[in-house]
């Protein structure tokens, strides 16, 4: 056997190890067996031994993947749960999420943080606007028209804005964040 034909051999044999490992493993035997002899390579092809036995020793290492039924769950109950259980259910998606080994450890974070921070910046956002609308200060000489305490701009939030807005946000941004999930369980 030529060791074009080892190393053909080899490729077919890890066809159902990941690509990266078996790139690797075939280009680490190619480099050893480049530059030698016919007969040396053959040696070393025997030392090697069958590329059968070499697939067996590579699956062995390689820890078994998670099935995407996991991630994909997890992601759907992120994306629907607090809306079916008002946020137990959206934990129970995170406690999932966290069980998964399909989501880095910065994607776990950031999952688990977004909608509380969106609500948060959100919720300041109006109190801030509220804030702001009942600082101003009216030109003694300029407006004619109802105190500022009288006056209420329906475009600028009341104080009960800021609770409503939160509810709506907390859903919407876990409905995108479970949508990232699931974009991410399937490629991953």
């Amino acid at each position: 056997m030529t060791a074009t034909d080892y190393l053909r051999e080899l490729d077919a044999a890890l066809a159902d190890v990941p690509r990266e490992v078996r790139t690797e493993i075939v280009a680490g035997i190619r480099e050893e067996l480049e530059g030698l002899s016919e007969t040396d390579a053959r040696a070393r092809m025997s030392e090697l031994g069958d590329p059968l036995f070499i697939a067996a020793a590579a699956r062995e290492d390689i820890p078994p993947r998670e099935s995407r039924v996991l991630p994909t769950v997890a992601a759907i109950v992120v994306m629907v749960g607090g809306v079916v259980i008002p946020f137990v259910g959206w934990v129970i998606g995170i406690i999932l999420m966290w069980m998964s080994r399909a989501f880095s450890t910065r994607i776990k974070v950031l999952v688990t943080l977004l909608p509380a921070l969106a609500t948060a910046v959100v919720t300041f956002g109006i109190v801030g606007l509220v804030k702001f609308n009942e600082s101003r200060e009216v030109d003694a000489g300029g407006f004619q028209g109802p105190s500022i305490d009288e006056f209420v701009n329906p475009l600028v939030p009341s104080y009960m804005d800021y609770l409503q807005a939160g509810i709506v946000a907390a859903p919407v941004v876990a409905f995108a964040t479970g949508i990232f999930l699931l974009v991410k369980a399937r490629r991953g």
